[in-house]
């Protein structure tokens, strides 16, 4: 019961008009859904490379497209981490027009780098 996909955009279709019914016959928009996520890859990330730390609680925060992912990034244009490839879905939103923010909900240096954001739409 794997996954065959590479985790790409190119495993999943993100045309613009397939965004306001995301969920199906359930009539879900997950565009306009706010969410919580821990990023990935924080470590790898200029806000970390050029701190050597993480972002405090409560840091403001956007989501950008930085190909080939969807990145996490503070008011500086800093990235901060990647949403993981469940959100790639977001490509589609941001490409119809949707932006989301948000803060950093908590953050931690040890045992290893990490960051988790509350986001919605704006």
């Amino acid at each position: 019961m794997g996954s065959t996909g590479s985790g790409s955009f190119t495993d999943y279709g993100h045309s613009p008009k397939q965004v306001t019914n995301q969920g199906g016959n359930s009539g879900e928009d997950k565009c306009n859904k706010a969410f919580s996520s821990n990023l990935e890859e924080v470590q790898n990330c200029d806000y970390y490379i050029n701190t050597s730390s993480v972002p405090p609680a409560n840091t403001h925060v956007s989501i950008t497209f930085f190909p080939p992912r969807i990145a996490v990034q503070d008011s500086s244009n800093q990235v901060i981490g990647y949403l993981p490839t469940k959100y790639n879905y977001l490509l589609a939103c941001i490409e119809s027009g949707i932006s989301y923010s948000g803060i950093v909900s908590s953050s931690a240096l040890r045992p290893v780098a990490s960051v988790s954001v509350d986001i919605s739409p704006d």
